[in-house]
């Protein structure tokens, strides 16, 4: 089939088609990449192990960090300003890397995050034995309510799918406790 042929079927400019038999604009469309793709896989391993620790980064501390990995490797990219990539760079990034998500995280305290499994159970373990000879009808349902003035939630980037993503923090905020008591009769 001839240029002329297939641009009139294909709907599609004949100098587009001619170009592509030729081998010419064969790169993708767009600035070249910046960083090879070891490189940004390496950045979101980055990302996502913060991120499990419960220091996740914003999409500030991001670029920053970008700029210091440019900044030690001697490198000068002229797109980016004193070599800090910009907010567009940083969507086109998650565009990229489907497997991050910017979302809003929780903040709790370095104390609270420091429970582990092996506590938890065994607080379960100690409350069975506790409760052993203790009758239905005398125990009662707490429900702890607070009231507080929460600091905050800041936008952090964190692997897709994590249903709670917290970030640690020494203050998370000051609240005030309410306990309520259920009685069965």
């Amino acid at each position: 089939m001839s240029t002329r042929v297939a641009a009139e079927t294909y709907k599609i400019p004949r100098r587009t088609i001619f170009y592509k038999l030729k081998g010419q604009h064969a790169q993708n469309p767009g600035y070249p990449a910046v960083f090879s793709h070891e490189e940004e896989r390496d950045f979101v391993c980055c990302i996502q192990h913060l991120s499990e620790f419960g220091f996740p980064v914003t999409e500030m501390e991001l670029r920053h960090i970008i700029k210091t990995y440019l900044n030690q490797k001697g490198r000068k990219v002229s797109r980016f300003r004193d070599n800090l990539p910009g907010k567009d760079w940083v969507k086109s990034f998650l565009r990229r890397h489907k497997d991050l998500t910017a979302r809003f995280a929780s903040n709790i305290k370095r104390s609270r995050a420091a429970l582990n499994e092996t506590q938890m159970t065994e607080y379960i373990n100690h409350l069975k034995q506790t409760l052993v000879d203790v009758e239905p009808h005398a125990i009662f349902n707490y429900d702890e309510t607070n009231l507080t003035d929460d600091p905050g939630q800041k936008k952090i980037l964190t692997k897709r799918g994590v249903k709670y993503p917290e970030r640690i923090c020494n203050s998370s905020k000051s609240s005030v406790s309410l306990m309520l008591a259920e009685m069965h009769l």
